[in-house]
């Protein structure tokens, strides 16, 4: 009698850290933070480097800063402790491993609005892979629950206010799964390559409560299918070249649980 197969293993993917040269470094290190949360340039012989100086400020942005002058970002939370995590590491996530691009403000606001969660009350929240917090910004921070697998975005989030755990997802979901830890409502935006969206899709689900729903911004390519046997769906438009960086188009699933 032929043997069955043996199961496959889940592919792993590296999340990768990308070193920051030692004149950003000793930039950043001497930014001044003020109580409005602007955080200037600190300044030393590096910042006459107009390379390193300009790096800096992008490393700013991409903790979430928005340009005020040409050494001044002003942050929507108090960036001190994610500022001394890149001090201390000497690094910041590599964008491409960790998949990671921000979600537009139309295009999160969208994917909250179909949800349909006005009437439910004091129900729960799940955004796996949250990044910086673009979709649980919208989310009641008291009934959310993020899970992301960059510790600095996770001291991001914490510092928002958000409740995160840095885990990832795919092995998150499971534990969770076992110990009966379900949602009334996910909302995501999974990472794309090498098909990852599916199965952070398939997890998602495994957590949704008896009526949950799930939400998940998906390739425009998977318009119209039915992705999950099971649940009742809808697909929004189409959102074209939303994403910085990238060409692709994306349209969002909801599917709802009985």
């Amino acid at each position: 009698r032929p043997r069955p197969k043996p199961p496959k293993k889940a592919k792993t993917f590296a999340m990768m850290r990308r070193p920051l040269p030692f004149a950003v470094l000793k930039i950043l290190s001497g930014c001044m933070v003020r109580g409005t949360n602007d955080a200037s340039l600190g300044y030393c012989e590096e910042f006459e480097i107009k390379p390193a100086r300009k790096e800096a400020l992008r490393v700013l942005e991409s903790i979430g800063g928005v340009r005020q002058s040409d050494i001044t970002v002003r942050f929507n939370y108090d960036p001190r402790d994610v500022l001394r995590e890149i001090h201390v590491s000497g690094c910041v996530p590599d964008k491409v491993s960790h998949q990671y691009y921000p979600t537009p403000e139309n295009v999160a606001r969208a994917a909250v609005d179909m949800l349909d969660a006005g009437e439910l009350g004091d129900c729960t929240f799940l955004e796996p892979s949250a990044g910086q917090g673009a979709i649980a910004s919208l989310l009641p921070p008291d009934f959310t629950q993020c899970v992301e697998i960059s510790g600095l975005h996770c001291t991001i989030l914490r510092a928002k206010g958000y409740q995160c755990e840095q885990a990832d997802f795919i092995a998150w979901a499971a534990q969770a799964m076992c110990e009966g830890n379900l949602f009334d409502r996910v909302c995501m935006n999974p990472p794309y390559s090498d098909g990852r969206w599916l199965a952070h899709l398939q997890a998602a689900v495994s957590l949704l409560a008896p009526g949950g729903r799930v939400v998940c911004i998906l390739p425009a390519s998977q318009r119209g299918k039915d992705l999950i046997p099971g649940l009742d769906y809808e697909w929004s438009e189409v959102f074209a070249n939303q994403f910085a960086g990238t060409s692709i188009d994306v349209a969002i699933y909801a599917g709802s649980k009985a």
